[in-house]
Order: C-alpha cells, then structure tokens, then sequence
C-alpha cells in the first residue's frame, strides 16, 4: 500500500549535520478515514485535491554522517506502517522503526524527524499522539 518515491542526503554546515529527506505516496483507494499516529510535535496536516495520501518525512540530525543517516534509513527507522481495516475502510498510519534515542561513538544522535502529511479533501482524519521514548542503545 505505501510506496517510496524518492530518497535522498545531503551534507548540512560544516560537516556535523546530516540531513535525509524520504517521501511516501499512498494510495486511499476505498478509504474512508485515517488515524495519524505520529510522535506529538513531529508533523503537520495539509490538504490536497489529490485522490493519494503523501508524506514527506525530513530529517536533520547532528553529531553525524550522511553514512550513518543512510544505514539507520536502510535499516527502516524512518520508515511509515500502514494498517487498512477493510471492514471499517479505515487507515492507520505510525512510525515502523524504533525512535528511540541511539548513540554514535558515545554521543547522541539528536534528530529532528518532521512530517508533511497531505490528506486529500475527502477523506476524515484523526490524530493520536505518540509520545516521545528514549532508550539507550550501544552503538560503535
């Protein structure tokens, strides 16, 4: 149902700062409603004439390389699940990786993870707020 339409890195200021950009079409076919489970202050709502859903997903991370950034994207932490109930023609939305807090060479990974969600016109939505989770996790 969710389908990748481009990826993509690029190097922010001096070298510190990474930034991954990934954008998602889905297709809302038979769907009547979505519930948007996405971390609280990670996204914003915007409507389109389309008849597909979109997500862009931007990420800008510190204390990082475009090569680390890369690795945890392949690795499905940016990615989006989606969940259709047939029945009810509903659509769920949330994260598929874990978003807790990861650390690279004893340092940190600070990201700021923000969401474009564009919801065509016909469809209702609904929003439930994942709070944010932080735990330690080795890395080398």
């Amino acid at each position: 149902m969710c389908a990748l339409c481009l990826m993509s890195f690029c190097s922010v200021g001096q070298g510190k700062s990474s930034k991954v950009m990934k954008h998602f079409v889905i297709d809302t076919k038979n769907i009547n409603e979505v519930n948007i489970q996405l971390p609280e202050n990670s996204y914003e709502i915007k409507s389109t004439s389309s008849q597909r859903m979109l997500i862009d997903l931007n990420v800008l991370a510190n204390n990082t390389t475009d090569n680390a950034l890369r690795i945890l994207m392949e690795q499905g932490r940016y990615n989006i699940q989606t969940t259709k109930d047939n029945t009810s023609n509903k659509l769920c939305l949330k994260p598929s990786g874990n978003l807790a807090a990861i650390f690279i060479n004893g340092k940190e990974l600070k990201e700021n993870i923000k969401y474009t969600v564009y919801i065509p016109k016909h469809i209702n939505y609904r929003t439930s707020l994942l709070k944010a989770e932080t735990t330690e996790v080795a890395k080398k």
